[in-house]
């Protein structure tokens, strides 16, 4: 209901009627699709200008080479996903979606692949277009860009001297090789690296590195390397809360983490179509559908056979023999393998829908060119269980007899020929889906001489405080600098994140049971009755640790407050 009506149109068109096709995938998987299929309609039927959807066909046909290895099936793989990367970028520039390598506001747009290699090529590719682009699969941010990669390269080195793909690494980097001029020589360097790490820890060697040399956002490259350096230097002050001091361990530790990218609003989202579940946007292109090795009824070849019973109890396993052994045994073996078939062909059906419906005003399906001699061999019996999503579309948009569809030729700068076959709607929704820019609000000038000055805390008391709030039941974060009207560094720290209780001198002219005993002799007095003390709020509970004996004891910082509601709720 969701999905515009042109996008509801491909959608019926496409998965509506499966029967006739069904013998080329799984005739049992087209039967029971067709018993829960009912054609959808949308809430905006009556406006059909307020959608689009396309089905391109790519023009990218190459001859086969008579040398060609099959070591090569990787390379051909990625070659046709950057080309379709291309294509996409052309397309969502030419039609006006982006402005300076962003989605204009009101627009979101996703690119559903059903693999990460291929979310991280086509990534890759919009990147080098200038448009912003998100990889929702996880990467390892310290490596996947040479700015990064360079700095990582030369704290390896100077951990291990003798590795020289480190260096070379480094050298090629300008980052890092701009340090190592700086200092003079690759001995400077190092020595440099070595004192400012074991003085002050990873997060102030990577100031030091990357001082002057951090990016400025200019352009969309530079903000993503600017997001990349953040993410390092967050990793780095991760590493420094268990006060290691091994260079070498940092180094691996920035190599070998991994993050998931957060997408920006306005940055084109590549995802797999299971990662959006439950997400909608405003345009979606469904790459990636040719593939020899992704049939739609395809069965894992290295996994076991297994049979079970009405209950999904296994009544025996055996190692998944060759097909052509499975097929000369129709009862039992066979019978298993047109199970898991139907099965594998059912839920690859629901998962194209899902991509599909993703979509709210845009919706195109990518495929590339399929050498055919005539429409009649896709229903060739050597197609029986052999279609991917491509041909799928083919023959069931495309037609099976005849000369097929005549597709209207579009050209983009950049991009390779393709044809548009379907066409639903026009790119008349833009225009109502693009959102006005908001002003830009004036910066409130504040007064400097009204601000408290903040004093930074050295390496050695963050590493005291570290010690002492683990050894007091947890800790949660470490601040850099603490407010210098605040007498104890100690007191502006709590026990979960994103609270700060009052400092030492609050605490000990606050009346009530939880103060602190007094470090000075004073003289005994009358204890106050409880009802005139003030109550802890019900909220928390507190627990006290008694002070060290002894005549010169001093208070500790002992003071460990375990919210029972959620840590958004100030205790007052």
């Amino acid at each position: 209901r969701r999905c515009a009506q042109p996008v509801v149109e491909l959608v019926n068109s496409l998965l509506g009627d499966l029967e006739p096709h069904g013998p080329f995938f799984s005739t049992e998987a087209a039967e029971q699709w067709a018993k829960v299929w009912a054609d959808h309609e949308s809430k905006n039927k009556d406006k059909p200008e307020l959608g689009e959807a396309l089905w391109v066909r790519l023009k990218n046909l190459e001859e086969p080479a008579e040398d060609k290895e099959g070591d090569d099936d990787q390379e051909e793989e990625t070659s046709k996903v950057a080309c379709q990367a291309k294509w996409i970028g052309a397309h969502i520039e030419k039609s006006g979606l982006t402005e300076r390598g962003l989605l204009k506001p009101g627009i979101t747009c996703a690119i559903l692949v059903s693999k990460n290699s291929q979310a991280a090529e086509i990534t890759e590719q919009l990147r080098r277009m200038g448009i912003e682009a998100a990889d929702e699969a996880s990467a390892e941010i310290a490596m996947d860009n040479p700015f990064t990669a360079g700095i990582v390269a030369l704290i390896k080195n100077t951990a291990h001297p003798t590795d020289r793909l480190s260096k070379g690494m480094a050298n090629m980097s300008p980052s890092a090789k701009a340090f190592v001029d700086a200092c003079g020589s690759w001995e400077q360097a190092r020595l440099r690296i070595a004192e400012v790490f074991y003085e002050k820890g990873g997060e102030a060697l990577l100031q030091e590195l990357l001082k002057g040399k951090i990016p400025t956002g200019a352009d969309n490259a530079e903000r993503f390397l600017a997001k990349r350096v953040q993410q390092i230097l967050a990793l780095a002050v991760k590493f420094d809360e268990d006060d290691h001091r091994d260079l070498g361990q940092f180094a691996t530790h920035l190599e070998k983490s991994s993050l998931r990218d957060t997408a920006d609003p306005r940055s084109v989202q590549v995802l797999t179509i299971h990662r959006s579940k439950g997400l909608q946007y405003t345009a979606v292109y469904l790459p990636c559908l040719n593939s020899d090795k992704q049939k739609v009824a395809e069965v894992r070849v290295k996994d076991p056979m297994v049979k079970t019973d009405a209950n999904f109890i296994p009544e025996w396993v055996v190692t998944r023999p060759k097909t052509e052994v499975c097929e000369a045994d129709p009862a039992t073996l066979e019978a298993v393998l047109t199970k898991e078939r139907t099965a594998a062909a059912y839920e690859n059906l629901c998962r194209i829908y899902v991509g599909m419906t993703r979509a709210i005003r845009r919706l195109v399906l990518v495929t590339d060119e399929i050498e055919l001699e005539s429409r009649e061999e896709l229903t060739d019996d050597k197609k029986l269980r052999k279609y991917d999503f491509a041909t799928l579309i083919e023959a069931a948009l495309g037609g099976t007899t005849g000369t097929g569809l005549e597709g209207k030729p579009l050209e983009l700068k950049g991009a390779c020929p393709a044809e548009i076959m379907v066409s639903h709607g026009s790119n008349a929704w833009i225009a109502h889906a693009v959102k006005a820019q908001p002003a830009a609000a004036e910066a409130a000038v504040r007064d400097v001489s009204t601000l408290t000055p903040v004093r930074e805390l050295s390496a050695s008391v963050r590493r005291s405080l570290v010690r002492r709030l683990k050894a007091a039941g947890g800790l949660a974060r470490i601040p850099h600098a603490v407010r210098s009207s605040e007498p104890s560094c100690t007191s502006s720290l709590i026990t979960w994140s994103g609270m700060w209780s009052p400092s030492w001198r609050d605490w000990r002219t606050r009346p009530g049971p939880w103060r602190p005993r007094s470090t000075t002799t004073k003289p005994s007095r009358p204890s106050r009755p409880a009802s005139s003390r003030r109550p802890w709020p019900s909220s928390c509970s507190v627990s006290r640790r008694e002070p060290s004996s002894g005549t010169n004891a001093k208070p500790r910082s002992c003071m460990r407050v375990r919210p029972s509601v959620p840590s958004s709720t100030a205790c007052t």
